[in-house]
């Protein structure tokens, strides 16, 4: 599980040297205080330190992945439970794009993202999301609103003729089709468009590992079922 509260946050290593306890600064004793000792561990050995460097309210609510790009770790993206996806430059830790999903009317189809995620760095970079099945509140809203939906397309019709016993088939939720759980979205991170390069449905139950073999390039997937 990610963070609850939808912050991102960078820490870097660094190697010090340890000076003499006592007397030091105050970032240098924070900084003593997440010191990772090297073997022995000494006063005077090379230590390697974690230093706090930046952090981001990313997201509204929870944080579903983190990930870093491969083969080379030069990026990373996170994904968060209100449908945004973030991508970040780690040299510079800085954001570099960002692309809303479900929450803009452009994109073509519905989806909810998932806990399993996979950044692929080559000429472009890439990424593999999977997609979950709704928890019960969001169930219970997609049924309102697919209501909603047919009734304002009875109205804008106007009345069945008396005695007809024809029914309008439900329409898909605001005229956009719901990808399944099991599926895998593949989005650009080079163009960042809210609709996904491709929608890959190999498993008919939700996934659960998502992985990338940067020696084959090849993108490793496994499901529930």
């Amino acid at each position: 599980p990610g963070s609850a509260d939808g912050v991102v946050k960078f820490w870097k290593r660094t190697s010090t040297k340890a000076g003499p306890v006592g007397g030091g600064s105050g970032a240098s004793s924070s900084m003593e205080k997440a010191r990772v000792k090297n073997g022995a561990g000494d006063e005077g050995e090379n230590s390697r330190c974690l230093e706090f460097v930046k952090s981001y309210s990313s997201h509204v609510g929870p944080l579903l992945a983190l990930c870093s790009s491969q083969p080379n770790g030069d990026s990373a993206a996170s994904i968060g439970y209100d449908g945004v996806i973030k991508f970040y430059d780690v040299a510079t830790f800085d954001v570099s794009g960002m692309i809303r999903t479900n929450n803009s009317g452009a994109t073509k189809r519905k989806f909810r993202l998932g806990r399993h995620a996979a950044l692929i760095e080559r000429e472009d970079l890439y990424l593999l999301i999977s997609t979950r099945a709704p928890t019960r509140e969001e169930w219970q809203a997609d049924v309102k609103e697919e209501e909603r939906s047919l009734d304002d397309s009875d109205e804008e019709d106007g009345p069945l003729p008396e005695g007809s016993e024809t029914k309008k088939a439900a329409v898909p939720i605001n005229g956009k089709k719901m990808v399944p759980a099991g599926a895998i979205l593949l989005f650009s991170g080079t163009n960042l468009s809210s609709d996904p390069m491709r929608v890959i449905t190999y498993h008919a139950t939700p996934v659960t590992a998502l992985a990338y073999h940067s020696a084959n390039q090849w993108v490793v997937s496994g499901d529930a079922g």
